[in-house]
C-alpha cells in the first residue's frame, strides 16, 4: 500500500491548466475521482471511475445533481426551525409544520391533517383566493367560502355561472346523489336552494320504517306564515301528484281552484287546438236531414233513435252550415252514441275520416255507448263541406241512438260536446272543458248513464230539515217509479235496489221498496215497514212462505225483544192463524203476565204470572205460588234452635177457607226425621186444627202443632220438642173462600 501523509496549515491547492484538476481516491476494488469538470461550467463532481457514473455533481451556481438513489436521514429539518421538517418512515411521507402534521402521502393516498387536528386545507386559484377550503373545526368543505354552512358549501358571486356541474357521457352517467341512510318514517334527504333569504327544499321523504316507499316534496317559503309550508308532492308508491295536499287521491289532485289559460282535454287528445272552431248546435233532428232503411224516433232536437228495417244498411245524413269552414284546413267530426247493436261508423261528404275511432260495434248482450270521430282537410272535397254521413249496418235488431254531433277546427276532438241551449251562455264562457254529451261522466269519458260516475261520491247539502227540504232527489217524471241500482262489481248483474213506486193520486204518496234480483224485500208504506210483503198492515209487518220465522241473535251478549208502551196501557203478543186471533201473550199495568185465549184478548185469563213470582192456571188474581182456579199449593221452609212456638206457615185468612198441611221436620243434631199431616179450617176468628197422621224415626215427635188466626192470617204453628236444631219444610194445600 502507498500511503502520503500531507500536514499543512492553509489551503492545498491541485492545479491543471490543460486538463480537469482532480484528487483519486482508490481502494483494491473501486477507483473514486474528485474533480473539477473544466468543459462544463467548471462543475465539481464526484465520479465512480470503476462504474464510469457521477454520483454527484455541483454546478457553479450551487445546484447538486445526484446520479442515482440518495439515502437521506428520516427527517429533513429546517435549519433553525425544529418544529418545520419533513419525516420519512416506511412507505409514507409526512410534512409538519410548527409541530403539525398539514398532509401525508403514502401508498394509501394523499391526506390532508392525518392527525384529524384543528388544521385547514385550502387550495388557491388564479382569482379565488379559497378556490377549496376544507374547514377541519366545522368538518365542513367550501368551495369559493372560507365559511362553509354545510357538509359541501358552493359560493359564486359571478352572474351566469354554473355553480354546480356533473357531466355524463353515458345515458345515465350524471347524477347528482344526496343520501340519508336512516330507516325512521318521516325522515328525508333534501337540496336545499336558497334565493336571498327565501328558501326551497326539494326533499325525498320516507314513508315508512318497513319499506322503500319514498315520496318526493316540494317545500317554498310562505312569507304570510313565517314558515315553509310544502306546496306540492309526488307519492311513490301510486304516482299520484298533490298540490296544496300531502295526501293525493288521485293522479293529479289539487287543493285549491284550477285556472287554464287555454283547454282541458282528455287522455286521447295530444294536441289542443288554441283556435278551436266549434259547431256544436247541430240538430239531429233537423227536418231537412234524411235517412234510409230505418224508423226514426225524435227525443229531442239533438237526439233521436235510429232501428234498422233489415231492408238494407241505414245512411243518416246531417246537414251542417260550412259558411265558415276555409279550404286547406284541417276539421275534426264527431257524434256520441249509446244503446248500439250492430255496427256505426262515419265519413264525411263520402270520403273516409283519418282516425283509429271511426266505427263501433255492440250486441244485443251488450249494447255499447261512446263515440266516435275522424278528421279530413276540406281541401280533399271539390263540393263543400255540406253533410256528415252516419253508416248502421243492416239487421233486424240493429239501432242507436245519435245525440249531439259536432265539427271542430283541428284533428283532435274535445271531451266536451256542446248544445245550442249551453252556447246561449256565450262565448264568454268556455264549455270546452266539461263532459255534457247528453250524459255526464265522472271518471268515465264514456257515461252510460245520464250520470256515470266511476269511484266514490260524496253529496253535501245546506237545506233545512223539513219534508220539502232535500239534497238528493231521484225522480221520474211519469208515473211508473224512480229507482236506484246497485251492482258489487263489473262482473255482477244488476242486483240490489231502492225503489219509489207511486200510490194513489195524491201528490204526497209513494212507497218506499228495497229489494234484490228476488224480488222486494222491504216496503215502507205510510210509516209501516213490510218485509215480504208489499202492503204492511202493522207498523212492521212480516211475511214469509214455508216454515220460517224471525230471529233476533246476539253474538257477543244478550239478545232481547224490547216492548214498550205508554204510560198507563200494558204491552202483547197476538198469536192468529190466518188473521183469526188464537191467543194473547199480555203485560198488564201491574206488572203481570197474562197468557189468554181466543180473539179479543179480555178474556179469562188461562195463566198469570203475577211480580210476586206466582203462577195462576185459569186465575186472574193469584193468592198461591201455583194456583189452579180455587185450588192453591204454596211452600215454606223454617228453621228453629228453641222450644219456643214458632209460625211456620201462614196464608191470608180472606183469601183461603180451609187447607191441607204436610209438614216434614229435620232433626239435623241427632239424624232424626219427623212427618206429619194435618187438616185446617177457620171461620175467619178462631182456626181449627187435627192431626190425623204422623211418622218419627227417633224415639219421640220432634214437635207438636197447633194454629190460630192473626192480624187477618191463618197461622200453623209448630213448638219444638227440644233444642236441637230443627228444619221445618211445609206444603200447604188451599182452598179459597
Amino acid at each position: 500500500m502507498f500511503q502520503v501523509n500531507i500536514a499543512v496549515s492553509g489551503d492545498i491547492t491541485i492545479t491543471d491548466t490543460s486538463a480537469d484538476p482532480f484528487l483519486k481516491l482508490a481502494t483494491s476494488d473501486r477507483n473514486y475521482v474528485i474533480r473539477v469538470d473544466n468543459s462544463d461550467a467548471d462543475k465539481f463532481q464526484i465520479r465512480d471511475v470503476t462504474a464510469s457514473a457521477t454520483r454527484l455533481s455541483i454546478s457553479a451556481d450551487g445546484i447538486a445533481t445526484f446520479g442515482n438513489t440518495v439515502e437521506i436521514p428520516s427527517v429533513l429539518r429546517h435549519v433553525g426551525d425544529t418544529d418545520t421538517y419533513i419525516q420519512f418512515t416506511d412507505g409514507e411521507i409526512d410534512f409538519f409544520a410548527n409541530g403539525r402534521d398539514g398532509f401525508m402521502t403514502s401508498s394509501g393516498g394523499f391526506v390532508v391533517n392525518p392527525d384529524s387536528a384543528n388544521y385547514d386545507f385550502i387550495v388557491r386559484g388564479d382569482n379565488v383566493q379559497n378556490l377549496i377550503y376544507g374547514d377541519a373545526s366545522a368538518d365542513k368543505v367550501g368551495i369559493g367560502i372560507s365559511t362553509p354552512a354545510s357538509k359541501l358549501h358552493v359560493y359564486e358571486t359571478s352572474n351566469n355561472v354554473s355553480t354546480l356541474t356533473n357531466l355524463g357521457t353515458t345515458a345515465d352517467g350524471a347524477t347528482v346523489r344526496i343520501e340519508n341512510n336512516s330507516t325512521t318514517t318521516g325522515s328525508y334527504a333534501s337540496l336545499f336552494l336558497r334565493a336571498d333569504t327565501g328558501d326551497v327544499r326539494i326533499a325525498a321523504i320516507r314513508k315508512s320504517s318497513t319499506s322503500n316507499d319514498v315520496d318526493l316534496a316540494f317545500v317554498l317559503d310562505d312569507a304570510s306564515e313565517s314558515t315553509s309550508v310544502e306546496r306540492m308532492r309526488i307519492v311513490g308508491d301510486s304516482g299520484n301528484v298533490g298540490i296544496g295536499t300531502s295526501s293525493p287521491s288521485e293522479k293529479l289532485h289539487v287543493a285549491g281552484n284550477i285556472t287554464a289559460d287555454s283547454k282541458v282535454f282528455d287522455a286521447d287528445v295530444q294536441v289542443p287546438n288554441q283556435n278551436l272552431l266549434d259547431i256544436s248546435n247541430i240538430q239531429i233532428s233537423n227536418a231537412n236531414d234524411i235517412y234510409s232503411n230505418a224508423t226514426k224516433t225524435v227525443i229531442d232536437d239533438f237526439k233521436a233513435t235510429f232501428a234498422n228495417d233489415n231492408t238494407g244498411g241505414t245512411t243518416i245524413r246531417i246537414y251542417v252550415d260550412d259558411g265558415i269552414l276555409v279550404d286547406g284546413e284541417n276539421y275534426t267530426v264527431s257524434v256520441y252514441y249509446e244503446g248500439l247493436v250492430g255496427t256505426l261508423s262515419m265519413d264525411w261528404c263520402d270520403v273516409a275520416l283519418t282516425g283509429s275511432h271511426k266505427s263501433a260495434t255492440g250486441t244485443t248482450s251488450s249494447p255499447a255507448s261512446g263515440r266516435i270521430y275522424g278528421y279530413a282537410s276540406k281541401a280533399d272535397y271539390t263540393s263543400t263541406f255540406r253533410f256528415i254521413d252516419i253508416n248502421l249496418s243492416q239487421g233486424a235488431n240493429d239501432t242507436v241512438t245519435l245525440f249531439h254531433p259536432k265539427v271542430e277546427e283541428g284533428t283532435q276532438v274535445t271531451d266536451f260536446v256542446g248544445t245550442e241551449r249551453t252556447n246561449q251562455e256565450g262565448n264568454s264562457k268556455d264549455l270546452n272543458n266539461l263532459n255534457v254529451t247528453g250524459k255526464v261522466g265522472v271518471g268515465t269519458s264514456l257515461p252510460g248513464q245520464k250520470l256515470d260516475v266511476i269511484g266514490s261520491a260524496r253529496i253535501a247539502g245546506t237545506n233545512g230539515t223539513g219534508t220539502a227540504d232535500y239534497t238528493l232527489l231521484v225522480e221520474n217524471t211519469n208515473t211508473s217509479q224512480a229507482i236506484i241500482k246497485f251492482k258489487p262489481n263489473s262482473n255482477r248483474n244488476i242486483g240490489p235496489f231502492i225503489k219509489s213506486t207511486p200510490r194513489g193520486n195524491a201528490a204526497s204518496d209513494g212507497d218506499i221498496q228495497i229489494g234484490d234480483e228476488n224480488g222486494t224485500i222491504a216496503t215502507f208504506n205510510v210509516g209501516r215497514v213490510g218485509i215480504g210483503t208489499q202492503s204492511p198492515g202493522q207498523p212492521l209487518h212480516v211475511k214469509f212462505s214455508g216454515d220460517s220465522g224471525v230471529k233476533i241473535e246476539s253474538d257477543t251478549s244478550h239478545s232481547s225483544l224490547f216492548i214498550d208502551s205508554d204510560t198507563g196501557y200494558g204491552q202483547y203478543i197476538r198469536f192468529s192463524q190466518a188473521g183469526s186471533n188464537k191467543y194473547w201473550l199480555n203485560s198488564d199495568t201491574n206488572g203481570n203476565l197474562l197468557f189468554r185465549p181466543a180473539a179479543t184478548g179480555v178474556e179469562a185469563n188461562m195463566i198469570t204470572f203475577n211480580s210476586a213470582g206466582r203462577v195462576g192456571i185459569g186465575k186472574t188474581t193469584v193468592k198461591a205460588k201455583l194456583q189452579v182456579e180455587e185450588y192453591g199449593i204454596d211452600t215454606t221452609s223454617t228453621a228453629s234452635s228453641a222450644t219456643t212456638q214458632i209460625a211456620i206457615h201462614s196464608f191470608a185468612a180472606a183469601d183461603f177457607r180451609s187447607a191441607r198441611f204436610t209438614v216434614q221436620v229435620t232433626n239435623s243434631t241427632d239424624s232424626t226425621y219427623h212427618t206429619t199431616e194435618l187438616l185446617l179450617v177457620h171461620n175467619g176468628t178462631t182456626a181449627n186444627i187435627t192431626e190425623f197422621g204422623e211418622i218419627h224415626t227417633g224415639s219421640a215427635v220432634e214437635a207438636t202443632f197447633d194454629a190460630d188466626i192473626s192480624s187477618g192470617n191463618v197461622r200453623l204453628l209448630a213448638t219444638p220438642a227440644s233444642t236441637d236444631t230443627m228444619a221445618f219444610k211445609v206444603v200447604c194445600h188451599s182452598i179459597t173462600t
